[in-house]
């Protein structure tokens, strides 16, 4: 009997990764991809870890399962910090105190880039666009990318 995939909901710790090029897979570290090897499996550290808040801010959805086409906001665990990007500033962070602001959220996307509305699940392909400016995160080490092509792809790899 298959093992059933694990839906994610708010409040999961996750591990990101994606294709860097046919050979190398690579670990959405801080605010850069960190190429995976044989030594780097199942020990990805502190810096490869995020944890999925609603954007709503206001209602608390821990524990509500997360399904394509929401806004969402990703805590980097190490630092506390959000991913955040502001239209001209790369850095992508921001400090989490407070209730932070609309530059901090990205809709989770399907492999497809398409808002389904369907239950986003660990192992499941996605794309983050930014709610403000519609940019993709992706791209070369991690930028924005409004075209690129192809869209840079994601996975949950494992849920802490």
């Amino acid at each position: 009997m298959a093992e059933e995939a694990h839906q994610l909901i708010y409040g999961d710790t996750v591990i990101i990764e994606t294709d860097v090029n046919d050979e190398m897979s690579a670990v959405l570290s801080r605010v850069q991809l960190v190429p995976l090897d044989e030594e780097m499996e199942d020990n990805y550290g502190d810096d490869a870890e995020w944890l999925l808040l609603s954007a709503e801010g206001e209602e608390d959805q821990t524990c509500q399962p997360i399904e394509y086409g929401e806004n969402v906001r990703l805590i980097h665990s190490a630092t506390d910090k959000r991913l955040h990007y502001d239209g001209a500033d790369f850095s992508l962070w921001a400090n989490r105190d407070g209730s932070g602001d609309t530059n901090d959220n990205w809709t989770v996307l399907d492999g497809a880039a398409q808002s389904s509305g369907e239950d986003w699940f660990v192992g499941a392909p996605f794309m983050l666009k930014h709610v403000v400016t519609g940019m993709l995160l992706g791209g070369n080490g991690v930028v924005l990318d409004p075209l690129a092509d192809p869209p840079r792809r994601f996975s949950v790899i494992e849920v802490l």
